[in-house]
């Protein structure tokens, strides 16, 4: 793997690997950040932090920059502001698990970038934290996954497969 690279894939070097969670793009990464997740990537390997936490947090961190820069008037990354961040993804209807996860690889990448650039960012990293977990622990005393598909409903498509699995 070459650090110049925008792909770098660990499936060689992992036995019986062949998930693309093993597998970091930087492709869509803005040219005023990529180096950071690169870095961050390397650190966090030497950290030993698995491969696939590290493409999850890559790949949502990329996904809400580029987000952000599309719907807000901060094209570039040292302009995006917790409030640019807040607002994108707040307005998400997603759940709570997953509020929890892009406030999570926002609060760890921004932390990281933060202890190790001397840089001046917009962003609250603690407050990004606290969503965080705020969600976290909504995500636990309230159901807002899915229902279960319906017990008659799932009768039936049950036997439907015996019958052709037979």
């Amino acid at each position: 793997i070459r650090y110049e690279e925008n792909v770098w894939d660990f499936r060689p070097y992992y036995e019986d690997i062949n998930t693309p969670s093993y597998v970091i793009r930087f492709s869509k990464a803005g040219y005023d950040y990529v180096d950071y997740l690169k870095f961050f990537v390397i650190y966090g390997i030497g950290r030993k932090s698995k491969i696939s936490t590290l493409e999850r947090r890559v790949t949502d961190f990329i996904q809400l920059i580029n987000e952000v820069k599309e719907t807000t008037n901060h094209n570039s990354f040292s302009l995006i502001t917790t409030d640019d961040i807040v607002d994108n993804i707040e307005d998400r209807d997603i759940t709570n698990s997953r509020k929890s996860s892009l406030y999570a690889c926002a609060h760890i990448i921004y932390d990281f970038i933060a202890k190790n650039y001397n840089l001046n960012l917009a962003v609250d990293i603690e407050y990004l934290k606290i969503l965080s977990g705020k969600y976290r622990k909504l995500s636990k005393t309230h159901d807002d996954k899915l229902p279960n598909i319906p017990e008659d409903y799932y009768v039936l498509i049950r036997n439907k497969a015996y019958e052709i699995l037979n």
